[in-house]
């Protein structure tokens, strides 16, 4: 396969560079007990996992409303917040993949509130590869909104044609559609397979260590 010349690489986070179902698992389990709800499985809830906290809350808490989702996402994030890293772990070879592209431009686009990002990847030692980390509030909208991407283009001076996007949740692929960037799947993450195929992204690996068989 013939390499591809990229200057930005722009990498989604959970599901591609770190495994946090069970911390997050765990959060959603404890907001649940808090509403006399019974724990569900960590597969079931990271089923759920990518489109931010609400939508996540949304999904595993039924028949929720407004005023409690207010309360939810403060039970949610202060167990988060004191247990963000107890069984994060980066996926394997993340950090030697990093290290292999530390020469370019790399950036973090998460759905994650962006309060947690810094202490997660200090903690795992990945944080100083990134020259942005964008969670869910550093920008108006989040994926599949390409606005993320497209301001991290510009900050970075970074054309469509020399940036792409890495993700395992078909928001990932949407949005870096929508910037007219090119789009690699990692199938190895929390996303649906068969969802993320069907947005047909560019490329799909089955292990990060698979970028420098595609990226000059």
């Amino acid at each position: 396969m013939e390499k591809i010349t990229r200057k930005l690489l722009i990498f989604d986070l959970d599901g591609t560079l770190i495994d946090s179902r069970r911390d997050l698992a765990n959060a959603v389990n404890f907001t649940r007990n808090q509403f006399s709800l019974p724990p569900l499985s960590m597969p079931l809830i990271a089923s759920h996992i990518g489109n931010g906290v609400n939508n996540l809350l949304y999904k595993t808490i039924p028949d929720i409303s407004t005023e409690q989702m207010e309360t939810a996402r403060g039970y949610f994030k202060d167990h988060y917040a004191a247990h963000v890293i107890d069984e994060t772990t980066l996926y394997p070879r993340v950090k030697e993949t990093l290290e292999y592209f530390k020469d370019k431009k790399l950036a973090i686009v998460s759905n994650k509130p962006v309060d947690y990002l810094p202490r997660i990847l200090d903690a795992l030692e990945i944080k100083n590869y990134f020259q942005i980390i964008y969670g869910e509030n550093s920008y108006p909208e989040k994926k599949p909104h390409p606005g993320p991407l497209l301001a991290i283009m510009h900050d970075l001076d970074c054309l469509p044609e020399e940036s792409c996007m890495i993700g395992d949740w078909i928001t990932d692929v949407e949005a870096g559609k929508k910037a007219g960037i090119t789009t690699i799947g990692c199938l190895y993450g929390i996303g649906e397979i068969i969802q993320l195929k069907k947005t047909e992204p560019d490329y799909l690996i089955e292990n990060i260590s698979q970028l420098k068989d595609i990226i000059e």
